[in-house]
């Protein structure tokens, strides 16, 4: 299961309407909080309006958030039943995230992952603030969910992904595996291979393609790499002290099915992030200019 936050800085709320509606094979499917009428559009869509405009306007703060919870396709499941799953994680996201913000949203069925669509106003209903959640909230969110996901959907297939807590079975699965739990047992720290991991499983977390993957990798001083059907990282600051091991495969880091989820969701937004970066960039030149028209006053 992966989660994704998008935001946006313009009230664009028709438009992210009509992206999500129009992929929804499903369209009586419907999360929603705090909506009054959710059945139709004009209704929707002037919900959301009211409420933002209920906010003092400035520049680089966020009108609404675009949010995907991602469950991979489960072979041994029917598609109704997954789809009760995904709607049932949305609601108990939701009531992690924000319970008082309007959110309205759907089900997309891709060919790989099951997509819960989730626009949610930067405001709680009726607030004239913005509800602002820091990354580390985010982050507790994401574990929280997916803990209740482990407990009351054992059945589904798929890894652990924000969580810190492994299987110990797994760290014995071998040798170079016991040695790490071993490692983590008598010293109760985390070895160098599970904090590499966990770094690099936060930053993939956070990235919604390989480019930003690699972007954020490079900035923190680690690098992609790939030989033939092998994908690793490479650890900068290991290689400049003269580490022997500072190439470490995906495989080996147990990362492999993550790195393949990143890649699909890319594949799956690619159409929705194009528009937020066109977004970002329409942002940022009309900034510039009323930044240009106000010198010149």
């Amino acid at each position: 299961m992966i989660i994704k936050s998008l935001s946006r800085k313009k009230p664009s709320f028709e438009q992210l309407y009509d992206y999500m509606l129009n992929g929804a094979d499903d369209k009586e499917i419907l999360i929603t909080r705090n909506l009054l009428k959710y059945n139709d559009k004009e209704s929707v869509i002037n919900q959301f309006d009211k409420n933002y405009n209920l906010l003092t306007k400035r520049k680089n703060t966020n009108a609404l958030y675009h949010e995907i919870i991602s469950l991979p396709h489960q072979k041994n499941m029917d598609i109704k039943k997954q789809k009760e799953i995904i709607q049932d994680l949305a609601n108990q996201y939701l009531d992690n995230r924000t319970n008082n913000n309007l959110c309205f949203g759907v089900i997309h069925e891709e060919k790989e992952h099951l997509h819960c669509h989730l626009m949610i106003s930067s405001n709680a209903k009726g607030s004239y603030t913005r509800h602002r959640l820091a990354r580390a909230e985010f982050n507790e969110i994401r574990r929280e969910v997916e803990r209740y996901k482990l407990e009351k959907f054992p059945e589904l297939e798929g890894k652990i992904l924000y969580n810190q807590e492994r299987d110990i079975e797994l760290y014995k699965s071998n040798k170079s595996e016991e040695r790490e739990y071993q490692y983590k047992k008598r010293t109760k720290r985390e070895s160098q291979k599970e904090e590499l991991r966990s770094n690099i499983v936060e930053l993939m977390s956070d990235s919604y393609s390989k480019e930003q993957f690699e972007k954020k990798l490079d900035k923190n001083n680690y690098k992609l790499y790939k030989r033939g059907n092998t994908v690793g990282i490479i650890d900068l600051k290991a290689q400049e002290r003269g580490v022997k091991k500072y190439k470490h495969r995906l495989k080996t880091l147990d990362l492999i099915e993550e790195y393949t989820n990143l890649l699909e969701f890319e594949k799956s937004f690619e159409e929705e992030w194009k528009i937020h970066e066109l977004n970002q960039e329409l942002e940022k030149d009309l900034d510039d200019l009323e930044d240009d028209n106000y010198t010149r006053e």
